[in-house]
């Protein structure tokens, strides 16, 4: 409920930590940065997902709490891999 709340009346600080930035940003906004990414870096995402450990990697870290620096930090470290 506190999420409608802030998404369509008023901020309230305790919603705002724990809102994904992406959801924040907008469709568009979105669609606009992936194209950006895919056009610089295509070849480097593509070969971090074909390769399994990275790919885990990556997995991993999308299962870290966006806040938790440290936690994405340790998930990082414990799984480089060339592409990463």
């Amino acid at each position: 409920a506190l999420f409608l709340v802030h998404a369509l009346v008023r901020p309230c600080a305790v919603v705002a930590s724990d809102i994904n930035p992406s959801w924040e940003k907008g469709v568009v906004r979105n669609i606009q940065e992936f194209k950006t990414m895919a056009d610089c870096c295509g070849p480097q995402i593509a070969a971090a997902l074909s390769d399994p450990k990275t790919k885990s990697a990556i997995d991993a870290l999308n299962a870290v709490d966006l806040r938790d620096q440290v936690g994405s930090y340790r998930v990082i470290v414990s799984n480089e891999t060339p592409q990463l």
